[in-house]
């Protein structure tokens, strides 16, 4: 019987890119402040399977997993964003939308928000103005939509953007590839999320956010911006948003939260991992895993900090009864001793 693992490695479909339309990115609707971009350090193969090994080496029937239909040469022939998308609805969404239902009964218990699936944007923000609404979700789907969004996804063609124009040598090059950042930061600002991710045809590219330690200053606030780094960025500020639109407004009164309830936090750079689209198989990290590993991460604390615990270390906790216990950061799941290769958390001072 398949594992999980193994159906979140099945390989992407073989696409004929050779008819991709190249052209630049839309501007984003409003932007907010990007410090630059490092590496999400644990954000790999080995992480994952420290945190949610035991939920992806669980074998299941056959007839229990969602097996998408081998997909027709004319739709693996690729014009634009649009047929993108449609790949990803297709094949990757099956598979990884499949693959958190059957992983959440396994998590119940650990104080997380479920159930949590990949979904549409639009089931997750109804907006009039669609350039404020991501291509995916994370969504927790109790009720009626508008869902909550724990993550914001956004979908491009390689023929427009690539991780790899950031270190292109061409300024206007090294812009396309902060466009879509910024519009996806700006989806995560609005519903504070630390969570993201930009998927292609080629690769895609996950990010974790970080807040500055310097202390939060009003959207509305006058203040002189901060100089971005010389290699990226042409930033303006989030207030730029929607002008003239009802869609999102802003406090004038000084507070650090707009009226929405967005955290108004000085940027630190982001934090990414890139995948490419090539991945697969249980050796490496693939777009399936990597996307069904940042839905559960949502599940936990999205909120914005300066800094994060290894994702596969332990802290001391104690259990409903007053027992002490440990703790995973990542997983929240609870073992009664550390295991031999557990790091533990030292208790703050």
């Amino acid at each position: 019987m398949p594992t999980l693992h193994e159906y979140l490695g099945l390989p992407n479909p073989e696409l004929d890119r050779t008819t991709l339309r190249p052209g630049t990115n839309t501007l984003p609707v409003g932007t907010y402040e990007i410090e630059g971009v490092q590496p999400w350090d644990d954000f790999t193969l080995e992480t994952v399977l420290n945190c949610f090994g035991d939920i992806l080496r669980r074998d299941f029937e056959a007839k229990d997993l969602h097996y998408p239909p081998p997909l027709p040469q004319h739709h693996r022939r690729l014009t634009d964003e649009s047929c993108v998308e449609s790949i990803l609805k297709k094949h990757n969404h099956t598979i990884i939308d499949r693959a958190l239902e059957l992983a959440q009964s396994r998590l119940e218990g650990r104080g997380l928000h479920l159930p949590i699936s990949m979904s549409w944007g639009s089931l997750a923000d109804v907006q009039e103005d669609r350039r404020l609404r991501p291509d995916w979700a994370g969504t927790v789907h109790c009720g009626v939509p508008p869902y909550e969004n724990r993550v914001s996804g956004d979908t491009k063609s390689s023929s427009k953007w690539s991780s790899a124009m950031k270190d292109s040598a061409s300024v206007s090059i090294q812009e396309e590839y902060w466009k879509p950042l910024r519009q996806l930061l700006l989806y995560c600002v609005r519903v504070n999320t630390r969570y993201g991710y930009i998927i292609s045809d080629a690769e895609a590219l996950f990010f974790r956010r970080t807040k500055s330690q310097e202390p939060p200053t009003s959207l509305s606030a006058s203040r002189a911006r901060r100089q971005p780094p010389s290699t990226h960025n042409r930033v303006t500020s989030l207030t730029s948003v929607v002008s003239g639109t009802s869609a999102m407004s802003f406090d004038s009164s000084g507070s650090p939260y707009t009226d929405a309830g967005n955290p108004d936090i000085n940027e630190a750079p982001l934090e990414i991992a890139i995948i490419p689209w090539a991945n697969a198989g249980t050796a490496e990290l693939t777009i399936n895993l990597g996307v069904w590993f940042i839905h559960i991460l949502a599940t936990s604390d999205i909120s914005v900090e300066e800094s994060y615990h290894p994702l596969g270390s332990w802290r001391r906790i104690k259990d409903v009864k007053g027992h002490w216990c440990f703790q995973q950061e990542g997983s929240r799941r609870v073992s009664q001793t550390l295991p031999e290769s557990g790091v533990l958390i030292e208790a703050a001072p």
